[in-house]
């Protein structure tokens, strides 16, 4: 179910920008803003973490999905300005996370989605 949801989230891309943008991240979470508000996702509440592509036509884009607790979904591209961050970050929040260097290179090498995190 989750990489049905990822795959129909890139598929819808480049409709993002206009729903939820990640701004900025903390210790405290994943600091969302929806249209003029600002809300923050705690870490607690990430369940899962995937990094995948979406082909655009000028080449990939890779992504970060966040499943979260209850079903929901936050999506970092590497277009984003928290990209290099959450890539390099994300075990210090989320421990048991994969370094960035290393699932990137899996992503590089792989025909779809891998795992970065799964409590």
């Amino acid at each position: 179910m989750f990489e049905r949801l990822t795959r129909r989230l890139i598929g819808q891309l480049p409709s993002r920008r206009r729903g939820a943008e990640v701004v900025r991240v903390s210790a405290a979470g994943l600091h969302v803003r929806d249209g003029g508000a600002e809300r923050v996702v705690a870490w607690r509440k990430v369940d899962r973490v995937v990094a995948d592509r979406a082909t655009q036509m000028a080449g990939d884009t890779h992504l970060l999905v966040f499943g979260l607790a209850g079903g929901g979904v936050v999506v970092v591209s590497e277009a984003d300005g928290v990209w290099r961050q959450v890539a390099a970050d994300l075990p210090e929040w989320l421990p048991g996370a994969e370094r960035g260097a290393a699932w990137q290179v899996r992503l590089a090498a792989a025909d779809g989605p891998v795992e970065v995190f799964q409590r």
